[in-house]
């Protein structure tokens, strides 16, 4: 069994340990570090490392922080750039970061970003996207499809009616229907839980969201909130 806790996700910072025969992996480092800590019930021995998809400070900032704490950081070259001794990645190769296998994908963002596919000590598969404008790949025999639901277009277009002055969204996150197609192409018979992340406080539309993607696909369905909590299993397919 494998556990995934949220301690943030949203544009104030984003993080989220993975946690799978006792080992922890952090997904980004944008949150308030001792809530990180407190994740891991402060056993860094556990740590095996900690994933970040890009540079921007939601999800980055506390780089510093984990390295201070000797937690291995792995990032792409930007991330490396910005922050010394952080490890580097690529999409050329597959990783192991402790006992869990991890394989990059790069996506459209406006800063060098990439989406993550995790496996864990425990057999499950996680794919984990956020930031990103599309995401056009086909990933199988996911457990968990953690995929951005940023925004709605619509929801932007009666903002702009209002005379409301609107930051453009679609060169740097995904909106809903991106969102919705991506999930359809990687869902499959393994799909125990899909977890959307990143909302928009302004322009998106949480219990429609999920209603939208649970007709898409039948599949459970929850929006990433701190301290939320998710327990899956290996699929049995």
């Amino acid at each position: 069994m494998a556990t995934i806790k949220v301690i943030g996700s949203s544009s104030k910072g984003n993080s989220y340990v993975i946690t799978s025969n006792g080992h922890n992996l952090i997904v980004e480092l944008g949150c308030n570090f001792k809530e990180v800590l407190k994740a891991v019930d402060y056993d860094l021995e556990s740590v095996a490392g900690a994933l970040c998809t890009h540079r921007h400070s939601d999800h980055a900032s506390y780089v510093p922080k984990a390295l201070e704490y000797q937690i291995p950081v792995y990032g792409n070259e930007d991330v490396v750039d910005k922050y010394t001794y952080v490890h580097c990645l690529t999409q050329k190769y597959r990783y192991s970061i402790g006992k869990f296998k991890v394989q990059c994908i790069k996506v459209p963002h406006n800063a060098l970003c990439y989406s993550f596919i995790i496996k864990c000590p425990s057999g499950e598969k996680i794919l984990f996207a956020t930031d990103l404008s599309k995401f056009n790949y086909k990933v199988s025999g996911c457990d968990v499809i953690m995929m951005e639901a940023n925004y709605d277009e619509d929801i932007i277009y009666e903002a702009l009616a209002r005379g409301e002055v609107v930051r453009s969204q679609s060169e740097n996150h995904l909106e809903i229907k991106d969102c919705l197609k991506a999930v359809e192409r990687c869902v499959d018979k393994n799909t125990q839980l899909i977890i959307l992340l990143h909302l928009s406080d302004g322009y998106s539309d949480e219990k429609r969201f999920q209603k939208m993607v649970h007709k898409a696909t039948g599949k459970r369905v929850c929006v990433a909130h701190a301290g939320q909590v998710y327990e899956i299993n290996e699929s049995d397919f």
